[in-house]
């Protein structure tokens, strides 16, 4: 009987080992991975936790929320883009190793969700078009608010609004949009902006937005946002888009499948891609985890090289320099993605990896990387996720379990985080302040609670943005005796500021503000100059000094933007400068602001109302819906009905002729193809945008060169006899 019982027990034994290897998470390391000297990555979470993750930010509690988009080409086709299977999922670490092990699912069902930010207490989300907050009971949504039903108006995953990132002035932005959003008196307001970038927003401590597009890693402004756009009928063309640097050369360290790898300079002879094609994601890192010297730095993910770059940034001239010749962090692993990129509040750099073998939409997928990504597999690599953690070897043990927790920190010390050397801490402080609108007795209290700043820290900068968006900010306060110490690492984001309540308290303040502009205009510091000169032209009373600025940047562009962006009576400042010889610039510039005006023409940036579809996301649509059945959905053709795409000679000759076989149809003369194909002329769901947008898909996918086809030549050659 003993010997039985000894049997079964080891029987059990083994049939819970085999359970425990059968449900553990998969061992994976980091080898993969070649980091720079003094820096060590970590795993903080893997699949099955994660499935597809493209954005990732932290709570308070240490807990990383995450969006998934399963739905983004979950087969080479971008078969099944349309199910809603997205989510924003809650991962947790339940035993302080420094790995998540819990996994919460926060909102299911989503379609395609691409962002998502902790604010104003719930969470701000992306759900198809929509922009959507809600409240969290017990870690599940509850009241819902639409807060834009058109957050995204048109294009394919690739070119739709995401990054809600919280910036400084207290505004909610977002790459490869014009929309800005923030919450005032429990309701919500939105507001047109500058559009800007693709896959990634960010912004420098003085709340200057950098952002980047596939092709160029650093992009930015030179201003605070808006504040160059204040004058309508001026068109800013030198002020926003500033391109950090014109090196867009990347250092992979092996060879990849990019898109456009078979045109000349796009890979060198070892088939490494040579520049940037899907720059993403940037972050400015202001955290303590890496090493001192790194602060202020800025990530920028390549996920076509696998690999993470650094670069120094010199922010007064608005340069950067990459930090080294070889990459920060890059994976052998082609698998590799890195999409996003995050400070912690532990100071440390997080790393989203949507770990997939197919980074390129179907819409905008060549041939020829469809052939590559067959021939390796790539396809197969699907429904994984990592993230990783970044950070100094010299600081890993001064981080409690990689962790800094925050729960315990209370309302009545959030003013505390400002002091914190971390700049999203300090970000932190000053949302939590404003969203659950702090009440102070007068604003000499809130002054006080922030008076044991030195007026030329950045800490003071997050005092000064949230008086302001409570209600408190008066000239007063900025005028207080510490005012005229301002630094410049701080008068770019209060210049703004002062902007605002200078108009309104001229008749208290004149005197104490024009000293200080002028006390700043004698530092003779161009970037001081910029931001001040929207301010001396607000004012009339001012315009003597804004003369002598502009006597000192007669040709230069930006200054010009930035003098006119302020003035409002255009035309009695043209007639003050009308003798001014050396000003001809700045009166040919005003000039045409004013026959703006007289003509109506706005130049400011207008929200979109109308959806629409992109030329070439259509053109896919198209294509499957009309071609694909015959010529195959990779264009390759089928045996006996109808030939390859990939080598025709007639993609390769005139649009307008690829535009007639549209309308009219096509008889094959080979006994190899006996189908003809129908003509489309008769068709009322085929209209002349559908054949542009097609004909402009069939080109950059097939014939591997650019073009298109006006839908008014269409129209032509539809009435052609």
């Amino acid at each position: 009987m003993k010997h039985h019982i000894y049997i079964y027990t080891l029987f059990f034994l083994l049939i819970l080992v085999l359970i425990s290897s059968c449900t553990s998470e998969p061992k994976i390391d980091t080898t993969e991975f070649i980091i720079q000297d003094g820096y060590q990555i970590e795993l903080v979470a893997n699949e099955p936790l994660l499935d597809s993750p493209v954005a990732t930010v932290q709570d308070i509690q240490g807990r990383l929320w995450v969006v998934e988009m399963p739905g983004y080409m979950r087969d080479i086709d971008g078969n099944g883009e349309d199910i809603k299977d997205g989510r924003i999922v809650i991962l947790e670490d339940t035993n302080d190793d420094g790995r998540m092990d819990k996994r919460t699912i926060f909102l299911n069902g989503l379609l395609n969700p691409r962002a998502v930010a902790l604010v104003y207490g719930g969470v701000l989300y992306t759900d198809s078009t929509a922009l959507i907050w809600t409240s969290i009971v017990n870690d599940l949504p509850a009241k819902k608010e639409l807060v834009d039903s058109i957050y995204v108006i048109g294009g394919n995953i690739e070119h739709q609004p995401n990054g809600l990132f919280y910036n400084l002035d207290n505004w909610i932005y977002s790459a490869k949009s014009n929309a800005r959003y923030k919450k005032n008196d429990n309701k919500w307001i939105k507001e047109a902006t500058t559009f800007r970038g693709q896959w990634g927003i960010c912004s420098d401590h003085n709340g200057r937005l950098i952002y980047n597009h596939n092709s160029a890693p650093v992009i930015g402004d030179r201003t605070m946002p808006n504040v160059l756009i204040k004058n309508q009928f001026q068109k800013i063309e030198h002020g926003t888009g500033i391109y950090y640097t014109k090196d867009m050369s990347i250092d992979a360290v092996q060879a990849t499948a990019v898109n456009r790898g078979y045109e000349d300079g796009v890979l060198d002879s070892l088939g490494k891609v040579k520049n940037y094609t899907s720059a993403c994601g940037p972050h400015l890192y202001y955290g303590t985890g890496l090493k001192d010297n790194d602060y202020s730095d800025l990530f920028v993910c390549a996920p076509e090289a696998n690999l993470v770059s650094k670069y120094d940034i010199d922010h007064i001239n608005q340069k950067a320099t990459k930090d080294k010749s070889q990459a920060f962090l890059v994976s052998t692993d082609e698998s590799f993605r890195p999409v996003n990129l995050m400070t912690g509040y532990d100071g440390c750099l997080y790393i989203t990896d949507i770990r997939k073998g197919m980074i390129q939409h179907t819409a905008y997928m060549s041939s020829y990387l469809r052939e590559k990504i067959l021939q390796s597999g790539l396809e197969k690599i699907n429904g994984n996720g990592r993230i990783y953690r970044v950070t100094a070897i010299s600081k890993s043990k001064n981080i409690t379990n990689n962790n800094k927790r925050m729960s315990s920190v209370s309302d009545n010390i959030w003013t505390n985080l400002f002091l914190d050397s971390n700049y999203m801490i300090r970000l932190l402080g000053q949302q939590k302040l404003i969203q659950e609108n702090a009440s102070f007795e007068s604003p000499n209290e809130f002054l006080h609670k922030f008076s044991q700043y030195a007026m030329d820290s950045p800490n003071t900068i997050h005092a000064l943005w949230t008086s302001d968006e409570l209600g408190l900010l008066n000239a007063k306060m900025l005028l207080n005796d510490n005012a005229n110490q301002f630094s410049l690492k701080s008068l770019p984001a209060v210049v703004p500021l002062w902007r605002k309540y200078d108009a309104k308290w001229i008749d208290e303040a004149d005197r104490q503000f024009i000293d200080l502009y002028r006390e700043q205009l004698e530092l003779n510091d161009r970037n001081i100059d910029l931001l001040i000169a929207p301010n001396l032209a607000a004012i009339p009373h001012y315009w003597k000094d804004l003369i002598m600025l502009a006597r000192k940047y007669t040709d230069d562009k930006p200054m010009i933007e930035s003098i006119i962006s302020g003035i409002t009576e255009e035309d009695a400042f043209l007639k003050m400068i009308r003798s001014e010889t050396s000003l001809s610039l700045l009166k040919s510039q005003l000039q045409i602001v004013i026959e703006n005006r007289d003509n109506n023409k706005n130049q400011a940036p207008k929200l979109y109302t109308v959806p629409f579809d992109d030329d070439r996301t259509n053109g896919l649509k198209i294509f499957k819906g009309y071609c694909a059945s015959c010529h195959g959905i990779d264009g390759r053709g089928q045996k006996n009905v109808a030939p390859s795409l990939t080598e025709s000679n007639i993609l390769a000759g005139p649009e307008k002729e690829l535009a007639r076989i549209i309308l009219h149809g096509y008889k094959n003369k080979t006994d190899l193809y006996q189908m003809q194909m129908p003509a489309y002329i008769n068709d009322p769901n085929m209209s002349n945008k559908d054949i542009s947008d097609v004909i402009n898909y069939l080109l950059s996918t097939y014939a591997k060169r650019w073009g298109g086809i006006k839908e008014e030549e269409v129209q032509k050659i539809r009435l052609e006899k």
